[in-house]
């Protein structure tokens, strides 16, 4: 078994208060879940008007199968996000490791 653990920087420059960040951030965030069923959450810059992080992990059984959601995933974020992606960082872990 895999976990694949991304951490995605995303900026919206046209946004211009937290309510406008929420909703902005929740739709991303339900379009992910609804569409890859995995697991999505904002975990940094909670308080910052334009900018997000949101961390996703989605279990795997074999390297292709994580190595092929990381794909999909990229492709979805770089063609549906309105804002810009500051960074795209991935990981592969194993729990057997730990």
């Amino acid at each position: 078994m895999l976990i694949l653990g991304i951490k995605v920087q995303i900026y919206f420059p046209y946004i211009h208060s937290l309510k406008d960040k929420r909703k902005e951030v929740r739709s991303l965030i339900d379009r992910l879940e609804k569409k890859f069923n995995l697991s999505v959450r904002e975990v940094a810059d909670q308080d910052q008007w334009q900018s997000f992080v949101l961390g996703i992990s989605f279990t795997a059984l074999k390297k292709s199968e994580a190595i092929e959601m990381r794909e999909k995933l990229e492709q979805f974020i770089f063609d549906e996000v309105n804002g810009e992606i500051l960074s795209f960082d991935w990981d592969l872990f194993s729990p057997e490791d730990y």
